[in-house]
């Protein structure tokens, strides 16, 4: 099952070995970890539906196939590395 933390785990673990990375895929992942990061804070803020400040989420049918596409080339990028 994916989570912004698990993700985030994983990027982080790649990008300890930025060498095997090119400098447009370092760019991408860190990109993808700010990202990451915000979709978290977002998840966790608050203490129920709604509390506190409008979520930075899209929830329109492409965003969430653009995230969908986003995670699942991290993933394809991140199999370079072993964990």
């Amino acid at each position: 099952m994916w989570t912004p933390a698990r993700e985030i785990k994983w990027v982080k673990t790649a990008l300890k070995k930025e060498y095997l990375y090119s400098d447009e895929e370092l760019i991408r992942m860190k990109r993808r970890l700010r990202d990451l990061y915000k979709i978290k804070y977002d998840m966790n803020k608050g203490d129920g539906f709604g509390n506190g400040y409008a979520p930075v989420i899209d929830l329109t049918q492409e965003s969430l196939q653009n995230q969908a596409d986003e995670v699942a080339e991290t993933i394809t990028q991140l199999d370079k590395t072993s964990f």
